[in-house]
């Protein structure tokens, strides 16, 4: 069987190995992929060349190498990641009780993300591959099933010899500064709203990146067009995301209407309260796109409407952000889920000269940035970032001391599909 078939063969077992994350909710532990086991067997095994048979594929192919085109196809690249480690996953049901307590302060402020339901099972592992493999998993069946173009392709994962592997394609990518050499008003424009699309599409999945800044891009030069919530876009290019091994993501079985949460957790001990240092409400004259759970009668009633498209909520993070990081790569919360990332991603690319230049130029985008923070804070955070630079870490040191608007992903959803 050539590696071309093979990755077929892989494919088709991707349905199985998502179904088996289904039908194991509940269980205390489950193993994923258990078929990818060493083969003890004689008969399994080649004598003559000292290699697994069903190991020959990545061995003749990959062997040494991380990176090779995939057979037949001279845009696309096959990738294998390995590492020591386990591909278990364990049912952790003092995560879910601390998510729920969490959850019930937390909806005093904000009641649009994934908070205090009981209908969920939430499960760990210490393997930062195997959670990146299921990640990568979950957001190309999703995808696939609902056909939006935006994603990795993931291939297949399998343990063998005490060492986990993760395989994907990679179409042809090529890195943000690169892609950027020559680029142009309309270039930047599509990518933040490609940005924006995906972490808006995969928010159904309340999918957590944790460490998206530009290094996480990858662009390839295939055209696309589709239609999402009325909006339609086209592009003569492709941005993705990368999910990090620190990323978290949820299923859904529509049978049981029981939902499941993947996680990677490397830390047991985590204090239970809220991560934010602050939070206030205050007009920037941008329209709020927020949805609180709070009652407004201390809003006169022929105010209340006015009050509610012009009021931003803000929140802050400060001397918490390291508990923030904490509750969100290790055991898998949702909070922030619609500001978060995707401002991590936009401060990390202001940072690139390539953006800023653009951004500061182009009165709506202009526009759309400074309404991003408070009034009083636009400015001081705009000059912190430009020519940077930055990734992640970088970016976190500077946004921590700043105030982050709730509606984040919402409020760049609706204002930059009017420019494309």
């Amino acid at each position: 069987m050539s590696l071309k078939e093979k990755i077929k063969e892989w494919e088709k077992e991707q349905l199985v190995l998502f179904e088996e994350l289904k039908e194991n909710l509940g269980k205390k532990k489950f193993v994923f992929n258990s078929k990818g086991g060493r083969c003890f067997m004689r008969d399994d095994y080649d004598f003559k060349y000292q290699k697994c048979k069903d190991c020959h594929y990545l061995w003749n192919h990959l062997s040494n190498k991380s990176r090779i085109p995939v057979p037949g196809n001279s845009d696309k690249f096959f990738n294998i990641e390995k590492g020591k480690g386990e591909n278990i996953f364990r049912l952790r049901e003092d995560i879910k009780r601390g998510n729920i307590q969490f959850g019930e302060k937390e909806k005093k402020f904000y009641n649009d993300e994934f908070f205090a339901i009981t209908n969920i099972d939430w499960y760990s592992t210490n393997d930062k591959l195997l959670n990146l493999a299921i990640n990568l998993l979950i957001l190309r069946l999703y995808s696939v099933r609902k056909k939006f173009p935006l994603y990795i392709d993931f291939v297949y994962f399998y343990r063998c010899t005490e060492t986990n592997f993760l395989l994907y394609i990679e179409k042809d990518y090529l890195s943000t500064e690169e892609f950027l050499k020559n680029t142009t008003e309309k270039t930047v424009k599509s990518i933040f709203f490609q940005i924006i699309l995906s972490l808006k599409f995969f928010s159904t999945l309340f999918f957590t990146h944790n460490e998206l800044d530009h290094s996480k891009l990858r662009f390839s030069n295939k055209e696309f067009n589709i239609v999402y919530q009325s909006v339609k876009f086209i592009s003569p290019f492709r941005c993705f995301i990368f999910p990090s091994k620190f990323s978290s993501i949820s299923i859904y079985n529509s049978k049981k209407d029981w939902w499941g949460r993947f996680f990677y957790n490397g830390r047991e001990s985590i204090p239970e309260r809220l991560p934010f240092e602050d939070y206030l409400i205050e007009m920037n004259g941008s329209k709020s796109y927020y949805n609180s759970s709070t009652e407004l009668d201390f809003v006169p009633s022929f105010l209340r409407e006015n009050y509610i498209n012009s009021r931003i909520c803000f929140y802050r993070l400060g001397d918490n952000f390291s508990l923030f990081l904490d509750i969100r790569r290790n055991r898998g919360y949702v909070w922030a889920l619609n500001s978060f990332d995707v401002i991590t991603c936009f401060c990390s690319l202001f940072s690139l000269s390539h953006f800023s230049d653009f951004i500061l130029k182009d009165e709506d985008l202009r526009r759309i940035w400074y309404g991003l923070w408070r009034r009083e804070e636009a400015e001081k955070i705009t000059k912190l970032l430009i020519g940077k630079n930055l990734l992640f870490n970088d970016v976190c040191k500077i946004l921590k001391k700043f105030y982050i608007r709730f509606d984040a992903l919402t409020y760049l959803f609706r204002e930059i599909s009017q420019l494309i």
